[in-house]
């Protein structure tokens, strides 16, 4: 770890742009758990201290009603992965239990900054901003992953006569993969929209049927 932060240092002061990205990427994955578990712990901070208040008899009315509202969300979010207010939590629930297995939860929680509640029922909003960021990251993600693998065969033929050129060459190869995987964890979520929404859809057909 201090020699990729040397290097990173280094690549600042020459300003070597591929190379500080590079180098950040890596510091950021070898940080990753530290990371995670740094976010996990608040959370698991934030629960016991409402716990703690709720404790508390002195706590009533409205405001314990709040408290337990936002105790019942955090669990929510650690068992899901993702915070909703109870109203959308309910209809996330019932349009799940009423698609009868036709969709995981997974694509409840990948397309959960889409889901709005309309009339007490589940309904998606995509707008053409996200239709376009849809298609544009999977566009994107498949130039990404060509540009690193290309980069990438370069690297490993030119590692044995130039290790150090070879070696920024993996890097970067790797750099672009990484970018590609960002693209297409947008792609999902797009993804898992649309069909939330087209089950959607359908089940009203049925409905009104």
């Amino acid at each position: 770890m201090p020699d990729i932060l040397f290097a990173l240092i280094n690549a600042i002061e020459d300003g070597n742009i591929w190379l500080m990205l590079t180098l950040g990427i890596l510091l950021v994955l070898f940080k990753a758990k530290s990371i995670v578990t740094f976010w996990d712990e608040r959370r698991r901070i934030k629960l016991s201290h409402l716990k703690e208040a709720l404790q508390c008899e002195c706590i009533k009315g409205l405001t314990r009603r709040h408290l337990e509202r936002e105790l019942e969300s955090e669990y929510y979010r650690l068992a899901t992965g993702f915070k909703a207010e109870p109203q959308l939590r309910d209809a996330i629930t019932r349009a799940h239990e009423r698609f009868e297995g036709e969709l995981k939860f997974d694509h409840f929680r990948r397309a959960s900054s889409c889901l709005r509640l309309v009339n007490g029922r589940l309904a998606v909003n995509i707008s053409p901003m996200d239709r376009f960021l849809g298609f544009g990251s999977f566009i994107l993600g498949v130039l990404f992953y060509l540009t690193g693998f290309a980069i990438f065969m370069v690297g490993i033929a030119d590692v044995s006569d130039n290790f150090v050129e070879g070696a920024r060459l993996l890097l970067e190869g790797g750099l672009w993969f990484v970018l590609g995987v960002i693209c297409f964890i947008e792609t999902l979520k797009f993804r898992s929209t649309v069909l939330i929404e087209k089950e959607l859809s359908k089940q009203d057909k049925g409905d009104s049927n």
